[in-house]
């Protein structure tokens, strides 16, 4: 969503093939530098062949099991080694994480065999999903551009032929991230009474709305009836490229570029980092709360033509996804389902399926007759 407001030169990232795997996912693709190829092709797979890049690779793995690098760190390992180096160490350390793998695991199931099944009918979705309602908070101009997927129409087109009940949150498009954390925390508390099992799904500028609903907005009690929140790609603590928007002599184009569509200019200085940062530090969500986070996690041989631009301004950084630092698009602590190879928008052709076998995983992790907890 911000990528056209990027400034600065675009620098020439050397393009090494590189073929492996990593969590149980298949990589093929380019990165930027040896280091990195070697860190997926030998270093992991145990075939010591470089002293040197080995030494370097051992000094980087101090930091304790279980735990995510922060940003400084990540930042640091792509300023001195490379930026795809930094993001094989996240990918590694996330799938490491703090998760409950048995969703994870049940996730690739569900999706493996309804892949190799070849259709969408999904005759073995529990029955314990028609008591659910699919809530979904729509991302960034999702009535002017809707061909981005920002209204979730495909989906839930897909929960409607499957006989599931789902809703979309009539938010303001180009409104403020505060304007509609509050359009949701109202219409999470008129549904309280109508349904008393709601899973939310937001992504990528909707993810820092649901956030502050959940996370500030309402209290606990207010918010028994959300069962779960998948979180994707949820610029939850603001991007850079908001920053390089507003900033002159770039911010006069952006806000005359603005004016001329009708957009609310309050929508993109609600992203900005250092706004974000500071809502996201008052944010506490309910301990019943389930969160799950689904996190594109490309490689720079894996960014698409319209988040390329906003990726070469974010490099200096570390580890993005084309709009916003890895990092800072994951609530921690939560679940995480890692996409390999994929960059902010997600444009994986089995996208759909992939979001629909998770809901599927949700509901047999939620219902206690279908998986003990």
């Amino acid at each position: 969503m911000l990528g056209l407001f990027g400034s600065g030169c675009s620098p020439s990232i050397p393009k090494i093939p590189i073929k492996g795997e990593l969590a149980g996912q298949h990589i093929d693709t380019t990165v930027d530098s040896e280091i990195a190829r070697y860190y997926l092709e030998s270093y992991l797979q145990n075939n010591r062949t470089n002293p040197s890049f080995d030494l370097k690779i051992d000094q980087v793995n101090h930091f304790p099991m279980q735990t995510l690098p922060d940003r400084e760190y990540l930042t640091y390992l792509a300023r001195t080694y490379s930026v795809d180096f930094a993001t094989l160490y996240f990918m590694k350390r996330i799938s490491e994480s703090e998760s409950d793998h048995r969703i994870v695991r049940s996730f690739h199931e569900i999706y493996s065999k309804a892949k190799h099944a070849g259709d969408l009918n999904y005759s073995t979705f529990l029955p314990q999903a028609s008591a659910y309602l699919f809530l979904f908070a729509p991302s960034w101009l999702y009535k002017t551009n809707p061909y981005t997927g920002a209204d979730f129409a495909k989906i839930r087109k897909l929960l409607d032929k499957l006989g599931l009940h789902s809703q979309l949150i009539e938010t303001e498009e180009s409104g403020a991230v505060e304007t509609n954390a509050k359009i949701i925390a109202q219409e999470l508390l008129r549904l309280k009474c109508l349904h008393k099992r709601i899973i939310l799904i937001s992504a990528s500028k909707s993810g820092p709305e649901v956030a502050q609903a959940l996370g500030e907005y309402l209290s606990p009690d207010q918010t028994s009836h959300i069962k779960a929140w998948m979180n994707i790609s949820g610029v939850l603590q603001g991007s850079q490229l908001a920053d390089s928007a507003l900033t002159w002599p770039v911010s006069w184009k952006v806000r005359s570029h603005f004016s001329s569509k009708g957009w609310d200019i309050a929508g993109l200085e609600s992203v900005t980092s250092k706004r974000s940062r500071k809502r996201f530090e008052h944010l506490r969500f309910p301990d019943h709360l389930l969160i799950i986070n689904y996190l594109g996690i490309p490689l720079s041989g894996n960014i698409n033509k319209p988040g390329w631009k906003g990726y070469l301004n974010l490099r200096h950084g570390g580890p993005n996804d084309g709009r916003t630092y890895l990092l800072d698009a994951i609530i921690p602590g939560a679940i995480t389902i890692p996409q390999f190879g994929f960059d902010h928008y997600l444009w994986d052709p089995d996208l759909d399926l992939k979001v629909t076998a998770l809901l599927q995983t949700l509901i047999q992790y939620l219902e206690p007759s279908t998986c003990v907890r």
